[in-house]
C-alpha cells in the first residue's frame, strides 16, 4: 500500500595501461511520481534543526552587523568577523558537496553536507584552530571545515575539478555579499566608522580566502582542481599520507608567510578588495582594527 523508491547503480570503470585506477558509480531513482516527489529530493533529507543552527549564525552575525553600527568602539568587529567566517565556511563546504552530488557522490546526502550545518563540517584543527590563528594572526581568511567527498564515484576528471573550484566560488559569493553594502549605501557617516572598517574588513578576508584557496599546492583547492590531470604515478607519491602532511604543513607555513609578511601580496589583496568597491582605506582601518582588539 505505501510507495517505494527504487536505486539503481550504474558503475563504471576507468583503466589507464590495463589497470583499474578508479571506478565511478551512478545512481538513478524510480518509483512511483508521488514517492519521488516526497522523498528523492536530497535536500528534503536535512532536519529543520540544520538549517536551524546556520540561520542562527547568520541572525548572530547580523545582530554584531548592527550592534557595531550603533556603537563608537570597535569591540563587536571580532565577533562579526568570526562569526561571518563560519557563514562562509558553510557555503563554501555546501558549494564543494553540492557540485560532487551532481558529479555522482550521492554519499553526501547522507553525511549531511548539504545541509548547511557548520558541525556537519567541522574538524577540530582544521575547521577552527588553524582557520583562527591565521584570522588572528594575519587576518588571513582560510576557510576551515572538511567534507571527505569520495572522488570515485564522480563521472570524469572535469568533475573533480568543478568540485574543488565550486568551494572558492562560494567564497567570493560571500565576498560579494558584504560588498554590495557598499555598492547600494553610498553615504558612509564618519559616526558610523567601526562598521564601514568591519563590512571592509569582511570583504577583505573573502577575497584572500579566494586567493588562498588557489594556490596550487596540497591541502588547497587550487591543487584539488589540478590533481586529477596529474600523472598517476605524481597522485599516489603525494596522496601518501605521510608525504601530504609534510608537504601541506610547508605549504601552510609558506602561504601565511607570505600572505602576512609580503607587502606584494597584501597589495594585491587590497587591490583584489577595492576592485569590488570598497574603499581602500577603510580595508586598511577595519584589518589594524581587527588585528589589534
Amino acid at each position: 500500500g505505501e510507495d517505494q523508491c527504487a536505486v539503481v547503480c550504474f558503475m563504471s570503470v576507468y583503466i589507464e595501461n590495463g589497470k583499474i585506477v578508479r571506478t565511478a558509480e551512478t545512481t538513478a531513482l524510480i518509483g512511483s511520481e508521488d514517492s519521488s516527489n516526497r522523498r528523492c529530493c536530497a535536500w528534503c533529507k536535512a532536519t529543520l534543526l540544520d538549517y536551524a543552527v546556520f540561520l542562527g549564525v547568520v541572525l548572530a552575525t547580523i545582530a554584531m552587523g548592527v550592534t557595531l553600527y550603533y556603537t563608537l568602539n570597535k569591540g563587536p568587529l571580532i565577533l562579526l568577523v568570526l562569526f561571518y567566517w563560519i557563514v562562509s565556511l558553510c557555503i563554501h563546504e555546501f558549494g564543494h558537496a553540492v557540485v560532487a552530488y551532481w558529479g555522482g557522490d550521492t554519499t553526501v546526502v547522507q553525511k549531511g553536507y548539504l545541509t548547511l550545518n557548520p558541525i556537519r563540517y567541522t574538524n577540530p584543527i582544521h575547521s577552527f584552530v588553524i582557520p583562527v590563528l591565521f584570522l588572528l594572526l594575519g587576518g588571513i581568511g582560510l576557510p576551515g571545515g572538511a567534507v571527505f567527498i569520495d572522488h570515485s564515484r564522480l563521472r570524469s576528471k572535469w568533475w573533480e575539478t568543478a568540485v574543488s573550484l565550486a568551494g572558492p566560488l562560494g567564497t567570493f559569493f560571500c565576498a560579494l555579499i558584504p560588498a554590495s553594502i557598499f555598492w547600494f549605501v553610498p553615504d558612509r557617516s564618519a559616526a558610523h566608522h567601526f562598521f564601514w572598517a568591519g563590512i571592509a574588513i569582511l570583504v577583505f578576508i573573502q577575497t584572500s580566502a579566494v586567493m588562498l584557496n588557489l594556490f596550487p599546492l596540497p591541502p588547497f583547492d587550487g591543487f584539488g582542481a589540478l590533481s586529477p590531470w596529474l600523472p598517476l604515478s605524481w597522485r599516489n607519491f603525494i596522496y601518501e599520507p605521510f608525504h601530504y602532511q609534510l608537504i601541506s604543513m610547508a605549504s601552510m607555513l609558506l602561504v601565511f608567510c607570505l600572505f602576512a609578511y609580503s607587502s606584494t601580496i597584501r597589495y594585491v589583496l587590497y587591490l583584489f578588495a577595492s576592485s569590488l568597491g570598497v574603499p581602500m582605506d577603510l580595508v586598511v582601518d577595519g584589518f589594524y582594527a581587527f588585528r589589534l582588539f
